[in-house]
């Protein structure tokens, strides 16, 4: 083991600073949290922001639930992935959001 020098940090600390950021990094680009954390409305139908919106505020568990799992079906991933250039993630994020305040989860 590594005596520290003073006002030296050891090497295993920065070693292990450095696989956490890289892990938080990954995590962060695997469930689409690139920073904006905002939905690219333009690549999905239109009117589908305020349907998901306003089956909250009812609230449509179910209904929200259903558009969760469609957009999780592989297919459908690729499909957006192939037409957009991202996937779902931080769609099925915001209709988590959405889900979770209406109390789908309770």
């Amino acid at each position: 083991m590594e005596v520290p020098r003073p006002g030296r940090v050891p090497t295993r600390v920065i070693v292990v600073s450095i696989v956490v950021t890289l892990l938080a990094l990954v995590a962060l680009n695997r469930w689409g949290l690139n920073g904006s954390g905002s939905v690219d409305w333009n690549s999905y139908q239109p009117g589908l922001k305020t349907t998901i919106d306003q089956w909250a505020a009812i609230p449509d568990c179910e209904g929200l639930q259903s558009i969760f799992e469609q957009s999780s079906q592989k297919q459908v991933e690729d499909a957006q992935r192939a037409s957009s250039g991202h996937g779902n993630e931080v769609f099925r994020g915001y209709l988590d959001d959405k889900m979770r305040a209406a109390g789908c989860y309770d």
